[in-house]
């Protein structure tokens, strides 16, 4: 997909333009200091990753076999303790998963499924599948 940027440079080379209006708007940088930190008072710790695990069994059913819940509990519980993104999160399957009886397991990262909305796929669905 072509940026807007690569839009206007193109009208450039076709000389509709004389210059990119672009390259004259001055960005502000961001003025706040990084420390490199993590700021624990906005960080979920664990015993607030568990109680929202727990809140989520509550969620009513959705779909046909009801288990929304299980769906989001197992989706919290990836982006925080194995920190996924969202995106791939949704995007792992049963068969991607190695969960042993006891201690730590492995999850394969096979796909990526980020939501850009209906409109900007071109299957028409709300998730891309991606590599």
């Amino acid at each position: 997909m072509l940026s807007f940027y690569n839009v206007l440079q193109y009208a450039v080379e076709l000389k509709l333009l004389d210059f990119n209006p672009v390259d004259k708007l001055r960005v502000q940088s961001s003025r706040r200091k990084l420390s490199g930190e993590v700021d624990r008072r906005v960080v979920v710790n664990v015993r607030q990753a568990r109680e929202l695990l727990i809140g989520v069994t509550y969620v009513g059913q959705r779909g046909k076999d009801g288990r929304r819940g299980e769906r989001l509990v197992a989706f919290y519980a990836c982006l925080y303790f194995a920190a996924l993104r969202p995106s791939e999160a949704l995007g792992l399957r049963e068969r991607d998963c190695h969960l042993p009886a006891k201690g730590w397991g492995l999850l394969t990262l096979e796909k990526s499924r980020p939501v850009v909305g209906k409109r900007y796929t071109d299957s028409g669905e709300v998730h891309d599948d991606r590599g």
